[in-house]
């Protein structure tokens, strides 16, 4: 008897590590079985297949993610140098011409043309490093100074569009478009909306600049601007730095299109929870109205955890980390 008992108790451990050991094959082979696991817990967001990537964010991303010294120092020497470059090539230009000029009217051919080449090169060089020097440390002056640091805020030290990288998709013609502001600024911020390569932008407007961190909106449909079914728009919001150098602007800019919506996500959206939504539009590809639905949960609902999480999980599946962080700080308090 105890040999038979033996028998099938080793027949039986067999059996069972065989069945382990398929299970473990089953899963291996199909990945999916893994993702559709997660995707019950969190959002997933699978994006169309465009290729170029077209958000823009402003601004440096810290260990804090809040506005520091560094930025606004960083800004100081960038626009000292690009103001020093510029005075001194404008004033070298100006040189070189007027020494062409006067050995020209003076005759004086004793100069060859490589003496001349090479006296140009030397005044250009020196000029130049000696304007971008000067300019450089003014604009390091200016944004050293604590006090200065205290009263100047220019802009905050990070701004994201909370937007796919590449074109994101959108069933509403009038979305609502967000982005994420690290602190506040001394300007106003202005937002913009055009067809991509367009030359007149369909909406400008400015507002006031946000007072402390967060995301932030504008609803399209408060402004009565639809958007055209299978066209590309591209908005900016910005902060204005220079008026005469818009090249500094601080600025964040991300794409999108209205796409309606086909039939098969009709049927998905009418079988889900209406505080799942956002799981279907993220998974279908359209990612302005899964974050515009979460975040709009979030705000019904700020105590709740779990859409913070959600929020922040689908930011950081598309790498908006400075937003993600934020996310994940409110949910936790």
């Amino acid at each position: 008897m105890k040999i038979c008992y033996y028998v099938f108790l080793i027949f039986a451990m067999f059996t069972l590590t065989g069945s382990l050991l398929s299970a473990y094959a089953d899963s291996s082979h199909h990945p999916e079985s893994k993702k559709n696991a997660i995707s019950e817990a969190y959002p997933v967001y699978n994006p169309p297949a465009n290729t170029k990537i077209r958000r823009r964010e402003a601004g440096l991303l810290n260990s804090k993610n809040e506005d520091s010294k560094t930025a606004l120092s960083t800004f100081g020497t960038r626009a000292g140098t690009r103001a020093g470059t510029r005075a001194g090539t404008r004033a070298l230009r100006a040189g070189t011409r007027a020494l062409s000029r006067a050995g020209t009217r003076a005759g004086t051919r004793a100069l060859s043309r490589a003496g001349t080449r090479a006296d140009t090169r030397f005044a250009i060089s020196s000029g130049s490093r000696d304007g971008t020097r000067s300019a450089m440390r003014a604009g390091t002056r200016l944004f050293s100074h604590s006090e200065n640091l205290e009263s100047i805020k220019l802009y905050p030290s990070r701004m994201e569009p909370l937007a796919a990288r590449h074109t994101g998709y959108t069933t509403k013609n009038q979305p609502v478009l967000s982005w994420y502001v690290s602190g506040s600024c001394s300007s106003e911020m202005q937002f913009t909306l055009n067809e991509v390569k367009g030359l007149k932008p369909l909406l400008k407007t400015s507002f006031k600049s946000p007072d402390a961190p967060g995301i932030y909106k504008i609803d399209l449909a408060k402004y009565d601007i639809s958007l055209e079914p299978e066209k590309e728009y591209e908005w900016f919001v910005f902060i204005i730095i220079d008026d005469t150098e818009r090249s500094s602007d601080f600025l964040a800019s991300a794409t999108i299109k209205y796409v309606p919506p086909d039939q098969q996500l009709l049927k998905d959206l009418e079988q889900s929870s209406p505080d799942k939504h956002y799981f279907v539009y993220a998974r279908s590809g359209y990612w302005y109205d899964a974050i515009e639905h979460v975040s709009h949960l979030v705000d019904r609902h700020p105590k709740k955890q779990i859409f913070h999480l959600h929020r922040a999980d689908l930011l950081k599946q598309v790498d908006l980390l400075g937003a993600y962080a934020y996310d994940r700080k409110n949910s936790e308090s």
